[in-house]
C-alpha cells in the first residue's frame, strides 16, 4: 500500500496541541517574514551600491547604503532571534502537552496491553518519537515555511527586475519539483523504517537486560 506524503488526519491530531498557543505560532510566522524580508532587501541594497556609486566611481551615497546595509544586517538579527525563542517556546508547551497527554493514556491502559507490548518499544515512541515531533516543528516547519517566503519573494523580485530573465530561470523548476516529489515518498517511508527498527532494538535491548535480573 502505497503511503501518502500528505496525511491530513494527522495533522488535524496534532493541530489540537497548538491550538492553545495559536497566537504565539501566528506571531512567529510574521516575524518569519519579516527576516525573509530584510534578506531580500539585502541584495537590492548590494546591487544599487556596485551599479550606482561603485561603476560610476561615485562614492557620496555609499556610506549611507552600507548604513541601510547594516539595519538590515541588525533587524534580520533582532527579528530572527525573536522569531526562534517564540517558536521555540511554543514548541516546548506543545511537547509538554503531548507527553503529558502520552503519560495519562499509558497509565490508563489495562496490565494486559504491556504484557502484548514491549515496554522498550513503548518507551521509544513516548520519548524519542515525541522528541523527532519537537525537532519537525521548531526546525524543519521553519526551514521549510522559510524557504517557502523567501523563495516566493525572489520569484517576485526577478518578475520586477527581467521578466524575460525570470522566466528563463524558471525552466529549472519543473525537474527540481519532479525530483522532489520522486524522493518524498521513498524518504518519508525510509524515516518510517528506521524509527520502527529503533523501537524494536530498544524493546530488545530492555527485555534482555531488564530479564538478566530474573536469570541470576
Amino acid at each position: 500500500m502505497k503511503e501518502k506524503a500528505f496525511d491530513a488526519a494527522i495533522i488535524r491530531r496534532l493541530w489540537k496541541y497548538v491550538r492553545p498557543y495559536r497566537r504565539m505560532a501566528l506571531l512567529s510566522l510574521l516575524l518569519l517574514v519579516a527576516v525573509s524580508s530584510v534578506q531580500l532587501v539585502q541584495p537590492l541594497l548590494i546591487r544599487r551600491a556596485i551599479d550606482g556609486s561603485i561603476a560610476a566611481g561615485r562614492l557620496e551615497g555609499l556610506a549611507f547604503i552600507a548604513l541601510l546595509y547594516l539595519s538590515t544586517l541588525l533587524a534580520e538579527f533582532g527579528f530572527r532571534f525573536a522569531q526562534m525563542y517564540i517558536l521555540e517556546k511554543t514548541g516546548q508547551n506543545v511537547v509538554l502537552d503531548l507527553r503529558m497527554h502520552v503519560f495519562s493514556h499509558l497509565q490508563s491502559l489495562s496490565a494486559s496491553f504491556f504484557d502484548r507490548n514491549p515496554v522498550g518499544k513503548l518507551m521509544t515512541r513516548v520519548t524519542s518519537d515525541v522528541e523527532s515531533l519537537n525537532e519537525a516543528f521548531t526546525s524543519g516547519l521553519v526551514l521549510i515555511m522559510a524557504d517557502l517566503v523567501k523563495l516566493a519573494g525572489i520569484i517576485g523580485i526577478l518578475l520586477w527586475l527581467d521578466w524575460r530573465l525570470a522566466l528563463t530561470t524558471f525552466a529549472v523548476l519543473p525537474p527540481m519539483l519532479w525530483l522532489s516529489v520522486f524522493f518524498r515518498t521513498r524518504i518519508r517511508t525510509a524515516y518510517r523504517q528506521v524509527r520502527g527498527m529503533v523501537a524494536s532494538l530498544n524493546a530488545y535491548l530492555q527485555e534482555h537486560v531488564s530479564g538478566i535480573r530474573l536469570i541470576q
